[in-house]
């Protein structure tokens, strides 16, 4: 039993002299942290805040989805490049955007995977509707604009409803619309009929 009792206090002994020992370098490298730490601030704080105001600057609303989706994907490499920046300036710039930014990856990773999620289908059946919609509406527009040129220049609007009669969908209004906000047409009434012009 002796002999245990004074085994345990040599191993009590030596365990004290070893965190005595360790304590002060614990110290100093918890300072040497923290100097690091707001050696990089004080350099490179602003840089970081520029590299994260690109990142939130990156446009996800778009009315095209994949635009969207390229848009998420491009605030994940803007993230890494922040990261990647901060990490090659040593121990204080790893500290730095660990304390500062390593939760915008995963909120945007997040942002990213709900938008696929919930939104992506819808908005790419939408976008494919609107885009099909539109080069109707142009194409029309390109053959009033060419029945406008045969007749001289000039033709009343109710002798070209009758060469484009309504049809599933109608599109003879916004077409005509696109055509005068472009400024390719003008509108004006000669009696108690409207007529379009070519703009001269």
């Amino acid at each position: 039993m002796g002999f245990l009792k004074n085994l345990q206090r040599k191993i009590e002994a030596k365990t004290d002299e070893i965190k005595s020992r360790s304590a002060p370098e614990t110290v100093k490298s918890s300072f040497d942290m923290d100097e690091a730490y707001y050696n990089f601030e004080d350099r490179y704080g602003n840089t970081c805040d520029r590299k994260e105001e690109k990142i939130y600057n990156v446009e996800t609303d778009s009315r095209d989805p994949d635009k969207n989706v390229k848009g998420f994907q491009k605030m994940l490499e803007l993230c890494h490049d922040l990261e990647e920046f901060c990490a090659s300036k040593g121990s204080g710039g790893i500290a730095y955007f660990k304390e500062n930014y390593s939760h915008i990856y995963q909120e945007i990773q997040k942002d990213l995977d709900d938008y696929m999620k919930n939104d992506y289908a819808e908005a790419k059946e939408y976008f494919e509707e609107e885009k099909a919609k539109q080069k109707a509406i142009k194409s029309l527009a390109n053959k009033i604009f060419k029945e406008i040129e045969k007749a001289g220049g000039s033709k009343m609007q109710k002798d070209l409803r009758k060469q484009f009669p309504k049809g599933e969908p109608d599109y003879f209004n916004q077409a005509i619309k696109s055509l005068l906000e472009s400024g390719k047409i003008d509108k004006f009434k000669d009696g108690s009929h409207v007529v379009y012009k070519i703009s001269q």
